[in-house]
């Protein structure tokens, strides 16, 4: 009996730190959808600005695109310290 539910624990252990990923997919991918498209568009802007010869257009294009950057590198690190973190927690059960 005692086997049985150990067992049965393991498995709700594993299905909430599955639900825990799709949750975490479901709120933090979209953003990074976003983010990555930002990026594309603006890359593709300031390639126009320096086409059409305006320097300052393109550089301040530039800095919104490294803004975008390091946004989209803090939900990505803030993504792995979860996984790692559910990885942990249901290691210890």
């Amino acid at each position: 009996a005692l086997t049985t539910v150990t067992a049965s624990m393991g498995i709700l252990r594993t299905a909430a730190m599955s639900w825990c990923l799709v949750v975490m997919a479901v709120i933090l991918l979209p953003p990074l959808i976003e983010l990555c498209l930002w990026r594309i568009c603006l890359g593709l802007l300031g390639s126009v600005a320096h086409l059409f010869s305006l320097p300052d257009a393109a550089k301040l294009i530039e800095v919104c695109s490294s803004a975008a950057g390091f946004i989209l590198a803090v939900i990505l690190t803030i993504m792995v310290i979860f996984i790692i973190s559910l990885g942990v927690l249901g290691g210890i059960g």
